[in-house]
């Protein structure tokens, strides 16, 4: 992930193979105009019995970015799909039944005076300056990153060649390769840089590269791309190209990022690009951040948004979010939505109701696999005003609080009486009618 850059043994979780899909894949139905999809019967009707799912697709730091690294393995592997840590631990994690863990990797920016992976890449492999030096950006106080070639043989040998090395020195452990820093334009490649490459072409060219580059990994590739706004796509990322070459793509910063909520088209834009993954049968890392202190606000904002647009085989959380004990999963992840009412096909504009909120009704959730009731996600993604909560909100009872806790040291996600009559901006909710 962008920020800090890794320890010299680089490595990445990311999301994987597509899930068993079971009742609660989306339902991709028609179009319908604001309001009239919703019904307060589905808050009523009589739901599914438990589901074998004890929580939504996770992703997870573990022994990483100052993650207790004595935390049982077998708690992990219980309430994580997908953990990014060393070689040690990721044996450890997928001994005690982890599911994945993914070996990080960057082949595009690299600091090589902390003789970082691909720092040995010939003359030839780099991007260079009209006078001959390497094109280069300063990284906040970590040094230098170069800026390597992906159109050259060099640099795609050197990430073919250590892609397999992870297979060879951990057979059985590592199970994808997460690639950081996936941009499609070559505006973004050389952003902060001393110079543009002399080497780089039109974009296409450099898209062309990329997936060429993606293409070579020993094992199945998840990119870093999915936040990378621009007006390539207009509602999507640009770097959906991508998808193309990769099992799926990471969103970093969404929904919420160090800058606060996203709202207005940053949100919709974080929505549609989830949708797009997502409905092409690609994973999406909905991954959001903060630099608050407590994560209750980003947390209680991200989940309704991400439900809006949830399908259980390829959505997943990874809340990258301060806690008091610094373990990074939470309650609310054992929340599992489910026969969803309402699915946009193209569009979130699609979800929004007659009140001015975003809205989804779902016919059954489920906590730890055990079916509580009908619920539903109401989102207002406005950056200054506040809206109506949908009248149909009256045939719910409950709503979902959270603490600043993560689920290893007690936090707890619960319902209770006091549902809103309005939202105010950069809020969301989720509703429960108890079964």
């Amino acid at each position: 992930m962008k920020g800090v850059p890794r320890p010299l043994v680089l490595l990445a979780a990311s999301a994987g193979l597509a899930a068993i899909c079971t009742m609660a894949c989306s339902n991709h139905s028609s179009a319908a105009t604001a309001g009239s999809r919703y019904d307060t019967r589905f808050a009523t009707e009589t739901a599914p019995p438990a589901i074998a799912r004890r929580h939504v697709l996770t992703w997870a730091y573990w022994g990483q970015s100052g993650e207790d690294p004595t935390l049982g393995a077998s708690w992990l592997a219980a309430h994580v799909d997908y953990i990014e840590t060393n070689p040690t631990l990721a044996t450890r994690f997928r001994s005690a039944g982890g599911k994945y863990a993914v070996v990080y990797t960057d082949p595009f920016r690299v600091i090589v005076a902390r003789n970082e992976p691909f720092s040995d890449v010939p003359e030839n492999g780099w991007f260079h300056t009209e006078t001959g030096e390497r094109v280069g950006r300063q990284f906040g106080g970590w040094g230098v990153q170069n800026l390597l070639n992906p159109a050259a043989p060099a640099t795609v040998s050197a990430f073919a060649a250590l892609t397999r090395s992870f297979t060879q020195r951990f057979p059985g452990v590592f199970t994808h390769v997460f690639v950081d820093d996936v941009s499609w334009d070559t505006l973004n490649v050389f952003y902060g840089a001393n110079a543009r490459g002399v080497e780089a072409s039109d974009d296409a060219a450099y898209d062309r590269a990329v997936g060429e580059l993606l293409q070579r990994s020993a094992l199945p590739v998840f990119f870093n791309g999915l936040g990378n706004q621009d007006a390539h796509l207009h509602d999507v990322s640009g770097g959906t190209v991508f998808l193309n070459y990769a099992a799926g793509g990471v969103h970093e910063g969404c929904f919420f990022n160090v800058r606060g909520a996203r709202t207005g088209d940053e949100w919709r834009f974080d929505e549609n690009t989830l949708l797009y993954a997502t409905s092409r049968g690609k994973d999406a890392v909905c991954l959001d951040n903060t630099s608050a202190a407590s994560s209750v606000a980003a947390r209680t904002y991200f989940l309704p948004s991400w439900w809006l647009t949830f399908d259980a085989a390829h959505s997943m959380a990874f809340e990258n979010l301060p806690s008091p004990g610094n373990v990074k999963v939470f309650p609310e992840e054992a929340l599992v939505p489910a026969d969803p009412k309402q699915t946009a096909n193209a569009n979130v504009d699609e979800l929004k109701t007659a009140s001015g909120a975003y809205a989804r009704q779902f016919g059954a959730c489920y906590k730890d696999g055990a079916l509580l009731g009908a619920c539903a996600a109401v989102v207002n993604p406005s950056a200054s005003a506040t809206v109506e909560m949908p009248s149909w909100v009256h045939a719910y009872s409950k709503v979902l609080t959270l603490d600043a806790n993560n689920s290893f040291d007690g936090g707890q996600a619960r319902f209770s009486a006091g549902i809103p009559s309005e939202l105010e901006p950069q809020h969301g909710v989720i509703v429960l009618r108890p079964h």
